[in-house]
């Protein structure tokens, strides 16, 4: 991977309320990937086009088609790597990032093994299936710690107490 993708994907990751991440993403991958580069490119504007259309125009269904048909023609190359780990059930794509789908069979791979993958920078968060995980997960708290998104906006204001006022008679 190029190191300027990688730095990319790295500051995507560690802010990813930050939607200019992602344009500028699209915009190296447009620029200087290969086609599978530039259809993430395409994947990712199309997501960004789709966000400022009413749900029920025309115009978000084409876009929508049109991000499932690039997922569905590239989801193997997208997957890289991950598409040859056990216990990996599939992916949802974000903006071009992967949040793969694991199950219990991916412990005998080995979690920790996970990051090493080459298309680890891709990876935003892990989505955990079925009822083994919670007791894999507190094991596992540092790897599942760096995929947690960090909280986009304001930060969130304390519940305020209220006095109640007894009504005068």
């Amino acid at each position: 991977m190029h190191p300027d993708l990688a730095s990319l994907l790295h500051y995507a990751r560690q802010y990813p309320g930050d939607a200019t991440a992602y344009r500028v993403i699209a915009d190296w991958l447009e620029e200087n990937g290969d086609d599978d580069g530039r259809a993430r490119a395409r994947f990712i504007r199309a997501q960004f086009e789709m966000d400022d259309e009413p749900l029920n125009s025309r115009r978000y269904v084409e876009l929508r088609h049109e991000s499932e048909d690039l997922r569905r023609e590239h989801l193997h190359d997208w997957l890289g790597k991950f598409a040859d780990v056990p216990g990996v059930t599939g992916a949802f794509f974000a903006y071009g990032m992967m949040r793969p789908f694991l199950d219990s069979g991916v412990l005998r791979y080995g979690l920790d093994r996970l990051p090493t993958l080459a298309d680890w920078p891709w990876v935003d968060r892990l989505v955990c299936e079925g009822p083994t995980w919670r007791a894999v997960l507190p094991r596992a708290g540092d790897l599942f710690r760096l995929r947690r998104p960090a909280r986009a906006g304001r930060p969130r204001r304390r519940p305020v107490a209220r006095r109640r006022h007894a009504a005068r008679q």
